[in-house]
């Protein structure tokens, strides 16, 4: 995923699968917390939703629509729901871009516990 150029630079490939799985993981990291975290997290991940692949996308649909909780109710909840509206236009321009799905949306979270 990331590869040192120098002591002072780390690149990231954002088409590197564990780039979208570590970005998976914030998400679930940041979701029903009243904190900076969802903004942080949501700010960093939205410019590259273009890059991620369908599963991460599918995922983060997956997690949101199924948390418990998306934090305070006027602070946080928005932001998760503009998230999840930006995720959803992606997967609906894939769609009608024809981008064929590699991945297989049954089973790609299914490691995620049903009880939280």
């Amino acid at each position: 995923m990331a590869r040192l150029t120098n002591k002072d630079r780390i690149l990231i490939d954002p088409f590197d699968d564990d780039f979208g799985t570590v970005l998976v993981c914030a998400v679930r990291y940041a979701l029903g917390r009243g904190t900076y975290m969802p903004k942080l997290v949501i700010d960093f991940i939205k410019p590259h939703l273009s890059k991620l692949n369908d599963k991460a996308l599918w995922c983060f649909v997956k997690d949101i629509e199924g948390a418990p909780s998306l934090g305070h109710e006027h602070i946080d909840k928005p932001l998760w729901l503009y998230f999840l509206d930006n995720v959803k236009a992606e997967q609906e321009r894939r769609k009608n871009n024809a981008r064929p799905d590699k991945e297989r949306e049954d089973s790609t979270c299914d490691w995620w516990p049903e009880s939280v």
